[in-house]
């Protein structure tokens, strides 16, 4: 009997050595979330810090969204948070995670509300801007491209390490007008850009969405202006779908020259006039 298997499996792994194979290779990719686009993502302050006895910031973020909803699985997000000498702050609780639960979806739109922390009031009073980076993914925790806003208080301050410098500056504004205009828009793709505008000191145009030409167009005090050098600093709060941020000024129909800073997020160009 046992001859007789012996003989039974040498014929079979011989007739199999024998036989022709034929392989057919498949290759699939899975895009998953990779072509997920974020647009005109942005923000909106619930509460803040500047009032001295909160410690906690909440905000709402929102978003356009074009690709699979899947992709809304859940949002990963990792800010960073900068005090008033432009440096990093380590010890905030923030959360990491926000799942599909506490993401609202409308047709194309999308938003959460978020919460940061910081370990107590002084540390609060010290907190100055943030850069709130994320990504959407899907259950199988495949990522979309990341996207980034800076988040600024009503009382962030600027400080000189924080912009770079447009050197060809030469604006008229007269001494005896009560208003000036200041001209914001996309001279690229218009993708969902936003800025904001510090002048002297104060945030006088904030979270802007840019458009293209004509641009919109914004009516300002003289009272902001000194009798003297005048700071006007343009930030970007995000980047479009293409990115960078691409706005351009004018400042009483004047178009700034050379001023395509083509700007990453937080990034900031200042303007001496």
């Amino acid at each position: 009997m046992k001859n007789i298997f012996i003989y039974i499996l040498f014929f079979t792994l011989f007739t199999l050595t024998n036989c022709t194979k034929k392989v057919i290779e498949i290759e699939v990719e899975q895009d998953g979330c990779k072509n997920f686009r974020i647009d005109g993502a942005n923000y909106i302050l619930l509460t803040d810090v500047c009032d001295n006895v909160n410690k906690t910031i909440s905000f709402e973020v929102s978003f356009n969204y074009r690709g699979d909803s899947a992709c809304l699985y859940l949002v990963s997000a990792s800010p960073e948070f900068y005090d008033i000498n432009n440096k990093i702050m380590p010890n905030v609780s923030y959360t990491k995670e926000i799942k599909k639960d506490n993401i609202t979806i409308n047709s194309q739109d999308a938003y959460f509300i978020y919460e940061v922390t910081f370990a107590s009031i002084e540390e609060a009073q010290n907190f100055n801007y943030m850069i709130f980076k994320f990504n959407t993914e899907n259950i199988l925790e495949s990522k979309s491209k990341e996207a980034s806003l800076r988040i600024n208080m009503p009382c962030s301050n600027v400080t000189d390490d924080m912009y770079k410098l447009n050197q060809d500056t030469i604006i008229n504004i007269s001494p005896f007008d009560n208003t000036f205009n200041i001209k914001l828009w996309d001279h690229a793709a218009e993708d969902g850009d936003r800025v904001s505008v510090y002048l002297n000191g104060t945030w006088i145009i904030e979270n802007h969405s840019l458009l293209n030409e004509p641009g919109t167009v914004f009516s300002v005090s003289t009272s902001y202006l000194f009798s003297g050098n005048n700071d006007l600093v343009v930030f970007a709060l995000n980047q479009g779908t293409s990115g960078p941020n691409t706005v351009s000024i004018a400042i009483n129909n004047g178009v700034i020259k050379n001023f395509s800073p083509n700007l990453q997020t937080g990034a900031g160009i200042r303007i001496v006039f």
